[in-house]
């Protein structure tokens, strides 16, 4: 079986910027961010939810801290 999503792979980038930028960050549920995708995608096509989620958890889009998840 052929996985939906590729492992994402870190790369290290040398910039000319003096300061980081802020990182945006936005406070909400799994639960909402499983309903957000799924307003995006076929009203059947449950798995790709599940792998996009399961994706942005791996390359740190997603983190759960303190019960709560926060998207990057």
């Amino acid at each position: 079986m052929n996985p939906a999503v590729k492992p994402c792979k870190a790369e290290t980038v040398e910039t000319e910027l003096t300061a980081a930028e802020p990182h945006a960050w936005l406070t909400t549920t799994l639960y909402d961010v499983m309903a957000a995708l799924h307003t995006i995608v076929e009203p059947d096509d449950d798995n790709l939810v599940v792998a996009v989620v399961v994706q942005w958890l791996r390359c740190g889009r997603l983190t759960f801290v303190r019960g709560v998840t926060v998207a990057a």
